[in-house]
């Protein structure tokens, strides 16, 4: 079998090793992949693992070879599972690996705006403290968490972990899931969409992209959030219509926003939302942690190891 590794450097930028896959046949690992390469660099191969790419029907008919297509995320809005369906492509992706560092990550965006760190510790750099009358300096005022609602919208891995994260502060916590009836909170208690936004200081969403998100949060939904509130985005960036949200937080209809991802990644130079007041936006990097990652390269090995085997696992595509 040769396994090709299209987009390996996100997931590895080389503090990691790709040797376990070698187990399984011939192996070719590149940082980056254009579109133009992908026909030359999938001849012959019969499985090839995935980040961002399109797995769209182009790209199967292009690489007929393809049996096994390996997604080296959570997400698979790249992959359009009902073409590798009907070509009778196996399709696997990686669960849970980063639920932790995502919900820590999304806890660091809030604690951003609660806490401002960062921005007190950059006007001490700049000699503000130094100048300041007085033995502390306030430029900004900071809140405390405890007694907050946080409103989580999406009850996945990430969405429980963040959960235990919040009820740890002493924030009383709100949960909207499209599967509500089939599940169990923990600590906090299940209540509609249009409740969650409304009652929030803070919501963080943990949904996946699909048809049903996207969009979730548009200029109604910003319409009837605290004054007070902000959007934490972890997730992906069609979940919230980025022009709507600029809206708002120019005409402070909303406090803020702490967005990890984006529309279009990377970011456009001139995207409105980096010269929006209140908008603290982060470069993709929730899933990055260091345990994340090996986790992620570690179930990869395990899902095309289950495949070969003839016993997928995390398997997106049914036969």
């Amino acid at each position: 079998m040769k396994i090709v590794v299209l987009e390996g450097f996100a997931v590895n930028p080389n503090d990691l090793s790709w040797s376990a896959l070698e187990a399984f046949g011939e192996l070719e690992v590149y940082d980056n992949t254009e579109e133009h390469q992908i026909q030359k660099r999938l001849a012959g191969a019969q499985a090839v693992l995935v980040n961002k790419l399109q797995v769209d029907q182009t790209f199967i008919e292009e690489n007929p070879s393809i049996e096994y297509v390996g997604e080296l995320a959570t997400g698979f809005d790249n992959i359009d599972l009902e073409a590798c369906q009907k070509a009778g492509i196996t399709v696997t992706n990686i669960p849970r690996y980063g639920s932790q560092g995502v919900a820590q990550f999304a806890f660091a965006l809030i604690l951003s705006f609660y806490s401002k760190v960062a921005y007190h510790a950059d006007l001490v750099k700049k000699g503000e403290w130094s100048r300041h009358e007085s033995f502390t300096l306030h430029d900004q005022p900071t809140y405390e968490l405890y007694g907050k609602t946080l409103g989580i919208v999406g009850y996945g891995a990430i969405g429980q972990a963040l959960e235990k994260i919040a009820h740890g502060f002493g924030m009383e916590i709100i949960i909207y899931d499209h599967n509500a009836s089939q599940k169990e909170a923990e600590v906090g208690s299940f209540v509609s969409l249009e409740e969650l936004i409304k009652e929030s200081d803070i919501i963080s969403l943990h949904v996946p992209l699909t048809d049903e998100t996207q969009g979730m949060i548009g200029s109604k939904e910003l319409e009837i959030m605290k004054k007070s509130a902000i959007l934490i985005n972890v997730s992906r960036g069609g979940i919230v219509d980025e022009a709507a949200l600029k809206t708002a937080l120019d005409q402070g209809k909303i406090a803020g926003a702490g967005l990890d991802v984006v529309e279009e990644e990377p970011i456009p130079e001139d995207h409105p939302l980096l010269t929006t007041e209140g908008c603290i936006i982060t470069p993709h990097m929730a899933w990055l942690a260091g345990e994340s990652r090996q986790r992620l390269l570690d179930t990869a090995v395990k899902n095309l190891e289950a495949y070969v085997e003839g016993r997928p696992q995390n398997q997106l595509t049914e036969f």
